[in-house]
């Protein structure tokens, strides 16, 4: 098991990295990465690894952790700054990630063969900001609820969408009973999407959520 990145108590940042030896129970330190944040981390249908900076916006490119040398290295450039920590590994190997504060520029996807981040298309359709995502087993990722940042304001919503990998397009599906943020969504071993927990906010102040919703493909 990889470990990389994040930040300490103070606020300060890391790039360390350690693996885990389930059959020992003991870490070792292997090589840092290239830069100094909060990560999220794929495991990549070749055995590698891709490190996708959540706490920046100004489209640091991704890392890349090849177990058999225990080295990083980066990705191309990314295809538009990214913040957020809404990643999911597509069954055609590709990773999808999304988060920006101009949703238009929200949606994007990393080719490992080729080593190169491109754009996924009509993602300003999906009017959310920031929001989770969770791939479906009919090959599709579902992004449900979040927020949409306009004008230096966020909103919380109840949309939610579908990205197609195979024509690489979103499109608008049932929405949420209740608009939430922050919240967990998964996929169930019977193929629908669990949403629970996360918050609710409006003029009066935040409501934290103890509700969950089930999604159906």
């Amino acid at each position: 098991m990889l470990v990389a990145g994040g930040n300490s108590s103070v606020g300060s940042f890391g790039n360390t990295a350690e693996l885990y030896d389930p059959t020992s129970g003991t870490w070792k330190e292997t090589s840092g990465m290239q830069s100094f944040h909060i990560f999220t981390l794929t495991l990549l249908q070749d055995g590698r690894a891709l490190a996708v900076d959540d706490s920046d916006s100004t489209g640091a490119p991704g890392e890349l952790y090849n177990a058999s040398t225990g080295q990083w290295t980066l990705t191309g450039a990314m295809y538009y700054a990214h913040s957020g920590d809404a990643v999911v590994l597509l069954p055609n190997g590709n990773v999808l990630a999304y988060g920006n504060h101009f949703a238009c520029y929200g949606g994007q996807f990393f080719n490992p063969s080729t080593n190169t981040w491109s754009r996924t298309m009509g993602q300003c359709y999906t009017g959310i900001s920031f929001g989770p995502l969770t791939l479906l087993g009919n090959g599709k990722a579902l992004l449900a609820g979040g927020t949409i940042i306009y004008s230096g304001k966020a909103t919380v919503v109840a949309r939610a969408d579908l990205y197609d990998p195979s024509s690489n397009t979103w499109a608008i599906t049932g929405a949420l009973n209740q608009a939430r943020s922050a919240h967990t969504l998964i996929e169930l071993l019977n193929g629908q999407a669990l949403a629970a927990g996360g918050f609710f906010k409006n003029s009066t102040g935040s409501t934290f959520l103890t509700s969950a919703e089930l999604y159906t493909p």
